[in-house]
This record gives C-alpha cells, sequence and structure tokens, in this order.
C-alpha cells in the first residue's frame, strides 16, 4: 500500500497547466465476485504501483481509463492528498462501470458524464462506454473544462473494422457535442480514442475537422505498440503500433493554447511480479502535456 503525503505537488513557475492521460487497463471480469478473466493481466501488481507514478509525473489534471470497481476507489483514495478526484458510473452486475477518472489540482466545479450510444455487446455488458466532463478552476488560468473518453475498441472484434469504426464516429460526435455544450474559456478533449494517424484515421480526422488540434505534430511515437509485454497478453497483439492516447485543445474559442512540451511516460518495465519478471504499469503508456496560454 502506497502513501501520499499531501502538498508533494506544486504549480509550474511559468504559469503552465500539465495534463497526464493514461488508460491503465485494470478490467477484471467477475462472475459473482470472482475474477474469471483479465484482458490486460496482474490487474493487483501493476495496480499498486500506480499511484505513486502517477504523482511523479507532477500532472495537474490526471484523466485516467479503465479503472473499475475497487482498483478506481484504490487509486481516488492514493491520490486524495493530491487532487479532487471524480469519478463516472461505478459497477454495476456485471458491468465495471465507465472507468473514467478526472483528478485536478483545482477546484472542480461541474461534472457530467455523457453515455456512448450506440456500442458493441460486449462493451456494453462489461463496461460503460462514455465521456466524463468537468468545469475545472486552476489558479492563474480562466476556467476550463475537461472532457475524459475512452472510445469503443470493439470488445473482441477487430478495432479497425468498418463495424467498430462507425461505433467510435458515433461515440466522438456525442463527446464533441457535449463538449461543446460548456461554455468555458478553455476546452479540452482527452483519453484514449482508439485512433490515430497511424490506425482508423477516419476517426482521428473527424475529432480534427471538427475545429480540434492535436498538439503533437510528426506523427508522435506510439502510446500502444505490441512490443509492450503486456499488449502481447492481451486480445489484440497482433494488432499494429499506434498513438491512440491523446488531449486535442478545442479551437473554436478565443482563448488559445500553445504545447511547451509533449512526452510518453510509463514506458519502462517497473513492476516486479512473483515470479520475478517485470511488465510496465499499463498496455497504454501515458501521454504527458504542458499547456500554456498564448498571448
Amino acid at each position: 500500500m502506497c502513501w501520499l503525503p499531501f502538498g508533494c505537488l506544486q504549480r509550474s513557475p511559468d504559469g503552465s497547466v500539465r495534463i497526464l492521460s493514461i488508460n491503465v487497463g485494470l478490467l477484471e471480469v467477475r462472475i459473482l465476485g470472482r475474477v474469471v478473466a483479465e484482458p490486460v493481466p496482474f490487474v493487483r501488481q501493476r495496480l499498486e504501483e500506480l499511484p505513486a507514478a502517477i504523482a511523479q509525473q507532477d500532472a495537474d489534471i490526471v484523466l485516467i481509463q479503465e479503472a473499475f470497481g475497487d482498483t478506481s476507489i484504490f487509486l481516488c483514495s492514493q491520490l486524495a492528498g493530491l487532487y479532487q478526484t471524480v469519478e463516472g458510473p461505478g459497477p454495476r452486475l456485471l458491468n465495471g462501470g465507465s472507468g473514467l477518472i478526472i483528478a485536478a489540482r483545482g477546484d472542480i466545479r461541474a461534472l457530467e458524464f455523457v453515455a456512448f450510444s450506440p456500442v458493441d455487446v460486449q462493451e456494453r455488458i462489461f463496461t460503460r462506454k462514455g465521456v466524463l466532463l468537468a468545469e475545472i478552476d486552476i489558479g492563474g488560468w480562466p476556467r476550463l473544462t475537461v472532457a475524459n473518453l475512452h472510445a469503443p475498441a470493439g470488445g473482441f472484434r477487430e478495432p479497425t473494422s468498418v463495424q467498430c469504426e462507425a461505433w467510435r464516429s458515433s461515440a466522438l460526435a456525442q463527446a464533441i457535442a457535449a463538449l461543446r455544450l460548456k461554455r468555458s474559456a478553455v476546452r479540452l478533449l482527452g483519453g484514449d480514442f482508439n485512433c490515430g494517424p497511424e490506425v482508423s484515421p477516419r476517426n482521428y480526422s473527424q475529432v480534427i475537422d471538427s475545429g480540434f488540434a492535436d498538439p503533437v505534430t510528426q506523427g508522435g511515437q506510439p502510446t500502444w505498440e505490441p512490443r509492450n509485454k503486456l499488449v502481447g497478453l492481451g486480445p489484440h497483439a497482433g494488432c499494429p503500433a499506434q498513438r491512440i492516447d491523446h488531449v486535442f485543445i478545442d479551437q473554436l474559442l478565443e482563448v488559445r493554447l500553445s504545447t511547451a512540451r509533449w512526452s510518453r511516460v510509463f514506458v519502462d518495465d517497473i513492476v516486479t511480479l512473483p515470479s520475478g519478471d517485470r511488465v510496465p504499469l499499463s498496455d497504454h503508456y501515458g501521454s504527458l502535456y504542458d499547456f500554456r496560454l498564448v498571448g
């Protein structure tokens, strides 16, 4: 059990806001309380390492996907000394809930969850795909709204199939519409999009064509790739390397942002298993952004 001292994180002296997005891959399929499947293995060992690893990134806002049930409760409790945390809808029967968390080093003034429809039947049974929106006040910045989403991947279907891309397109349109209803001066759309320049590019272009900017230029490095040991043990091990975890900037506002830095984090194998083998924190790498106000 890790413990994080209150107040150990400090705002950046240059006034930038740092945002971390990470799909932590903590889904456990349970029947009558018993775990019968882990799409990404070693959930409990990885969970223990996550709070300290997240705190070390010194982010002002953290967007977490795929933290369900007691894993979500654990992460929120461990981060509570550093952040105000909010969750999407929790588990019910076989359904693990949304898996979404927003943690902010500021005041969360409003919260909304929008469930996506339609989605694949497997994803509908075991999770509740959607977008979690929070209006946040951070010192020195105008009010911002951040949307944390987990776009459909199609369960055990091929994620780039025509049907999966149609479900994803509908979900992205719903998330963008919900975010655009917010009157904050800054609007950010982040999370696991299951699309990028390299894979399902039509879904990715849909976001860009809707007036959002991708702060990462020249393609960037993949946030999900087969060389990750956990990917090799999962249901989509045959998929190519891809940058599918993003934080997009809404350009349809007067307030402008620049990106001082983007980097992948949580790449190394830092979780030690009982066998002595080591694996990374998740099958996804984290995406870390430093945003600055322009003008």
